[in-house]
């Protein structure tokens, strides 16, 4: 999903406007121990769009850690979010 998400913030960057008010969100309601994913977070998104499509990209063990804190919820529709779903499990069947 995250591969997705980084493609459609490439073509509609003013959405990373929404993912920086997801991390304020989240900030203040989010238990002490995900705090610093988010503000990891905040530093990426505030830093360019290329850091923010890496960090949702990267293989990483780092990029991986940070994604399980993902403030990228409302990027995606539902339609593409069913469809990446759909492609998921037909693939892990085949």
């Amino acid at each position: 999903m995250h591969q997705l998400i980084a493609e459609k913030l490439k073509t509609e960057p003013l959405l990373l406007e929404k993912v920086k008010g997801n991390v304020l969100k989240e900030l203040r309601r989010c238990p002490d121990n995900t705090k610093p994913y988010f503000v990891r977070w905040q530093a990426i998104l505030n830093e360019s769009l290329d850091a923010t499509v890496e960090a949702l990209t990267s293989e990483s063990e780092q990029a991986t850690a940070l994604r399980q804190s993902s403030p990228f919820h409302g990027i995606l529709t539902p339609e593409e979010r069913l469809d990446i779903i759909r492609k998921f499990r037909w693939g892990q069947r085949a």
